[in-house]
């Protein structure tokens, strides 16, 4: 079989990630035909952020394909081969840390953090903390892995550490914390914790891919909780409000010298996921690259693309949502506003790439066992219960703090009951469905929504709708589990 051309590839990739975007762009355009409101200010701007994300998003996920992922799948397969531990562990760690860094939606999440936060949570330390958390997270995934232990007796402890620190955190911080766990794990985190997840088990005698393959994904989304709540409380405590004009009217200032800066900027976000795979390939595997100019090609792809990426987002998705925001309010009511966030959480994750490719992967290693279809429905429902119910909260006020700790007390009760093949899918489903494009649009929205409805703060209010869209997931398909299980019961 031939290879495809480079055109037609081409071609492929871009049909792909409009495909990709499409679910959104449809109901995006169908909102503002329904619910109409002002033009947006700044047409042209407008125009040119949406031209920017789009086309860096295609140029972004095209780079990691040629260059990042390929090598980042092979270093983990050769670790695996040599069976050398406190090497593995090394890999694991600063593959985590350098891939998490460079994560678009963690970017723009951190400063618009840093912008609510009035400077406290600044963006950098936000990132690495954050950063620091999955590398972490992914030595004790490799840790289980290789030990064979229960997933879920680690994700329970997890999940009820998680519950203590939110009955003790600020209100201010609960809603970000949780976020954290949600935006980690989008399109450059995913792939990379799969590949290395399903490759060492693939490799290891005695393990099952379906239960010890997955689980890294959850141990990605949970850690980052724990860590920024714990530092959230040092810097609430100790730190202090300031330096943030400037990121709040970089916009306003040349056009061109603001974009030439974003570039430097993501040259700089890259660096530590390209240093760790020179390091380990080139200084500890000892190992050439291969395929010299698509690597190259691919690198520049990547870096072009996260630039035009993060600023399109600024020029028009963050503008885009406080417009959605601002007219939602004033036309669509209440009702309009939680179909509006339900259709948004249920079409974006039907096609999420990441989603459907581990609704694929759960059927080839279940035999069967697991519908893909079925499965991607059954996560797609529980985002949209989330991303309702979280715009519920902001309008009509609630707790945040309550909901999570229900959510999650309820998700450790219902663990024994689940089969066993599926808990380690159902505690994944909370972290595959945060889509690149999608996050940002509604840490936007849940920002812009908590500004316009009187008595809310933004700090406290506005965020926590990507956790609430990881949660709910992760019941939906442990209650799809049980439902299977009890449905197979009647019939024996």
């Amino acid at each position: 079989m031939s290879r495809p051309l480079p055109l037609r590839l081409l071609a492929l990739t871009v049909a792909r990630t409009a495909l990709d975007i499409l679910p959104l762009a449809l109901l995006l355009i169908a909102t503002r035909l329904v619910v109409g409101g002002a033009d947006l200010a700044h047409p042209g701007r407008f125009g040119l952020g949406l031209v920017l994300t789009l086309s860096g998003l295609f140029l972004f996920l095209r780079g990691l394909e040629l260059a990042l992922f390929p090598v980042g799948e092979g270093l983990a397969n050769g670790f695996a081969r040599r069976g050398n531990l406190p090497l593995l562990l090394a890999f694991a760690f600063c593959m985590g840390f350098g891939a998490t860094v460079a994560e678009p939606t963690l970017i723009a999440t951190a400063a618009q953090a840093e912008l609510a936060s009035a400077g406290r949570l600044t963006a950098l330390p936000f990132r690495l903390t954050v950063a620091l958390a999955v590398g972490t997270a992914l030595v004790i995934g490799v840790v289980r892995l290789l030990a064979g232990h229960p997933i879920h007796r680690y994700l329970m402890g997890g999940y009820l550490a998680a519950m203590g620190l939110t009955l003790v955190c600020p209100p201010e911080l609960v809603g970000i914390a949780f976020d954290a766990g949600g935006i980690t794990t989008s399109s450059v985190t995913v792939p990379l914790i799969a590949a290395l997840g399903g490759g060492l088990a693939s490799q290891l005698r005695g393990r099952d891919p379906l239960l010890d393959g997955f689980g890294l994904v959850a141990f990605a989304s949970l850690l980052p909780i724990l860590f920024v709540s714990l530092y959230g409380l040092w810097v609430f405590h100790h730190g202090q409000a300031g330096g943030i004009a400037v990121a709040a009217a970089g916009v306003e200032t040349n056009l061109v010298e603001w974009l030439l800066r974003g570039l430097g900027e993501t040259v700089r976000d890259l660096l530590p996921i390209v240093a760790v795979i020179c390091f380990f390939q080139l200084g500890v595997l000892r190992s050439p690259f291969t395929g010299g100019r698509t690597l190259g090609w691919g690198v520049g792809w990547a870096v072009v693309g996260l630039w035009a990426f993060m600023e399109g987002l600024e020029l028009a998705v963050f503008p885009l949502g406080k417009q959605l925001a601002h007219d939602l309010v004033a036309r669509g009511g209440a009702a309009g506003i939680t179909l509006f966030a339900f259709l948004l959480g249920f079409a974006t994750t039907v096609a999420e790439p990441a989603l459907i490719a581990i609704a694929l992967k759960a059927e080839e290693l279940s035999a069967g066992l697991v519908h893909p279809l079925a499965l991607r429905l059954t996560v797609a429902l529980g985002v949209g219960v989330g991303l309702a119910v979280g715009v519920v909260r902001i309008v009509y006020g609630g707790s945040l703090t309550l909901l999570l700790v229900a959510g999650y007390a309820v998700v450790v009760a219902a663990t024994p009951w689940t089969p066993r093949p599926l808990l380690p899918l159902a505690y994944d489903s909370g972290g595959v469905t945060t889509s690149t494009v999608t996050v940002p649009l509604v840490v936007a929205l849940g920002l812009a929504l908590a500004a316009e409805v009187p008595g809310r703060n933004p700090l406290v209010d506005g965020f926590g709708l990507i956790a609430l869209a990881s949660l709910f997931p992760i019941l939906t398909v442990i209650g799809y589990g049980i439902a299977g299980r009890w449905r197979a019961a009647r019939k024996g």
